[in-house]
């Protein structure tokens, strides 16, 4: 996925916003010096050199084989090993508590102030 621009990935919907999850690409692995290899390291190591979106050195997640339900002959996207799977979900967990706490508001509108001095956005 190397020809997607960053402004197309912000335009999608919440909701598939979360059926893909960026990744980043280790550099050292890119190189062929990784030393910790793909069963210890962070970071993604591809097998395809086209996954990887070259503006982000990243590469997508599918979260299909996260879920357990990739069936795909030759999927075009990462299946991370076992100790990744775990960082991915723990990630999204986070992003998905973040997301429901963070307030909803609108910056095209004034705020109304309570009594007690806090703002309120419609």
């Amino acid at each position: 996925m190397g020809n997607g621009s960053s402004a197309q990935k912000h335009a999608r919907t919440d909701k598939l916003e979360r059926s893909w999850w960026p990744w980043q690409v280790c550099r050292e692995f890119q190189r062929g010096n990784c030393t910790r290899g793909e069963s210890d390291c962070r970071y993604a190591h591809p097998l395809e050199a086209g996954m990887v979106d070259c503006s982000e050195n990243s590469v997508i997640v599918c979260m299909d084989y996260i879920k357990g339900r990739c069936s795909r002959d030759k999927c075009k996207y990462f299946h991370p090993p076992a100790h990744l799977q775990a960082r991915i979900k723990a990630s999204q967990h986070q992003a998905s508590q973040n997301t429901a706490s963070a307030p909803l508001v609108s910056s095209s509108q004034d705020p109304i102030r309570t009594p007690a001095g806090n703002s309120l956005f419609f």
